[in-house]
């Protein structure tokens, strides 16, 4: 669970900032901001919306206090209610004491309860797997994170491995693990994929129009080699040949 006592990150409140004067356009290097500003969801200071599939992010007023005052609204570590709470004015103790009593007690037991009738223990909420953890850890970070392993076996390498193979990670991205400063720090961050991992080949086959074909294809295309093919199969085997070098 997230702490919502715990200070923002430099990333984290540059983005906090940008949200709070209503997300002004700005060339940010990646989409890793998209991956803050879920931290900064979990922590109840902004809200995430994507409607009509278009990105956007409102602060609330605990984000505006933490930006005024560099600290979160006091009360804000209460859990909020939850959606079965109502303001129905028959749920207040003045309401229900108002209410008429039966006029015979409801009948009492004559024996003593037994184990069976005992309210079955709450199970204990369970932690998660390792791998769901280290990304958890990621995105609560901002979306880097670097860790000393100088007293950790752990097997950080597999985790990123599964992760990725599982396709774990925010869509488009991928969790990367490389070393930092000292010599057995590790920095986990995530990353967007690269245009040849998300495109179909598919779409580059049927394309319109390839506005820049790969230096091997171009030469391929220029030097007349393929010509002894009718056009149609000679531009869709160009195609293919651009989409598996790309």
């Amino acid at each position: 669970m997230v702490a919502l006592d715990q200070p923002l990150n430099p990333r984290q409140l540059e983005t906090l900032q940008w949200i709070g004067q209503g997300c002004p356009p700005r060339s940010w290097p990646d989409s890793t901001f998209k991956t803050v500003a879920v931290a900064l969801q979990n922590r109840r200071l902004i809200v995430i919306s994507k409607k009509s599939g278009r990105w956007n992010a409102s602060i609330l007023d605990a984000g505006r206090h933490y930006l005024t005052h560099g600290t979160y609204p006091p009360g804000h570590r209460k859990k909020p209610p939850g959606p079965g709470a109502t303001n129905n004015p028959g749920s207040s103790p003045q309401a229900r004491a108002s209410k008429p009593r039966p006029e015979s007690p409801a009948p009492r037991r004559e024996h003593p309860a037994s184990e069976d009738d005992a309210p079955a223990p709450t199970p204990a909420s369970r932690p998660l797997p390792p791998t769901r953890q280290l990304l958890r850890d990621v995105v609560a970070a901002g979306g880097e994170l670097t860790r000393d392993t100088t007293d950790d076996d752990t097997n950080y390498a597999g985790f990123v491995a599964a992760i990725n193979r599982r396709k774990m990670a925010p869509a488009g991205q991928e969790l990367v693990m490389e070393r930092a400063a000292g010599p057995r720090e590790w920095i986990f961050r995530l990353e967007d994929l690269p245009a040849w991992r998300t495109t179909p080949v598919q779409d580059i086959v049927d394309a319109p129009r390839i506005s820049r074909w790969h230096p091997a294809i171009a030469e391929l295309r220029s030097d007349g080699r393929a010509t002894v093919f009718g056009s149609d199969v000679r531009t869709r085997a160009l195609r293919i040949l651009h989409s598996l070098a790309t």
